[in-house]
């Protein structure tokens, strides 16, 4: 019985460490490497971080179903899923967890905790969420904080709503996840635009300008009023606009040092089992992991484990 149960472990694992090497490729390819250097800072980081949430989501938890053999479907699916369905949210049909052992309403971490197969998530700063049917166009659904997004739908104004599509009026109603709800020059009520690739206009004056693709490490040259590529700047260094430059973060987060706003410097991220603000002020969390409050209601950064949600 033990043999077995280190054998599933050690599939388990290694299918885990599959998994995490498609999401990484995935983050790769569909952000020309930026989302890989800013995040996690190389490629082994991405995937040994990757690995670990999907160990504490996929086997961990006590009342999954879930197999080495749904996790490596997974992998394999996700090399082969386009980058636009993925920047919009669309999951990946193999990637929906099977039915886990938990009814609507039950706290959970993890879809596949839940018989329906999606945990909502109840907030922004909670790694917490509740067992829930799936987002279906038109249905109820709540959740505190900004949009909440699933499988190409929006929940807005306590229902799953269609996101909108380019040139859509925007507001209360969110745009599609790859683009942005814009107030250009000549409109009169901000509409959902797409954002700018390296080389596009980025002059706001213009009915052309379009603000740059941040997703891809890109920002606007004030001198050429073009969409050009960012440096990217290890903790410690200055981010944002300072003396003239402007550098985003390496595996790590970019904090005012200015009352009200800019400039910046780049602040690592803690890692797990160290201090953290529960308030989410403060340095974040190495992801995949949040902070959570420990026995003595101090916040800690921690994977997600389903006793933080019981």
């Amino acid at each position: 019985m033990l043999l077995a149960a280190a054998a599933c472990s050690s599939a388990a694992d290694t299918a885990c460490a599959h998994m995490a090497a498609a999401r990484c490729r995935l983050f790769d390819r569909c952000s020309n490497g930026f989302r890989i250097t800013a995040t996690y800072g190389t490629q082994d980081n991405c995937r040994a971080r990757l690995a670990a949430g999907c160990r504490a989501d996929f086997v961990t938890p006590t009342d999954v179903n879930i197999k080495p053999s749904d996790l490596e479907s997974c992998a394999t699916a996700t090399d082969a899923q386009p980058c636009d369905l993925f920047r919009q949210g669309h999951l990946v049909p193999e990637c929906l967890p099977p039915p886990g052992k938990e009814v609507n309403g039950f706290p959970c971490i993890s879809s596949a905790q839940c018989q329906s197969s999606y945990c909502r998530p109840v907030s922004e700063l909670s790694p917490c969420g509740l067992c829930e049917d799936q987002g279906q166009l038109g249905g109820g659904c709540s959740y505190q904080g900004g949009f909440l997004y699933y499988n190409g739908l929006a929940c807005a104004g306590g229902k799953w709503v269609q996101p909108g599509d380019v040139g859509a009026t925007c507001g209360p109603q969110p745009c599609r996840l790859d683009l942005l709800c814009l107030l250009g020059p000549l409109s009169t009520a901000p509409t959902c635009s797409a954002l700018g690739a390296e080389g596009a206009s980025c002059d706001l004056s213009s009915p052309a300008g379009v603000l740059c693709d941040a997703s891809f490490g890109l920002h606007c040259d004030q001198a050429t009023k073009t969409c050009v590529t960012t440096s990217i700047v290890p903790a410690g260094n200055a981010c944002e606009v300072l003396a003239g430059t402007f550098s985003y973060c390496s595996n790590s987060i970019c904090q005012s040092t200015a009352p009200h706003g800019p400039p910046g410097v780049c602040i690592a991220f803690v890692p797990d089992g160290q201090k953290c603000d529960l308030s989410g002020a403060g340095p974040q969390c190495a992801p995949p992991a949040n902070c959570v409050a420990d026995p003595n209601g101090d916040g800690v950064c921690a994977l997600r484990d389903e006793a933080q949600c019981l």
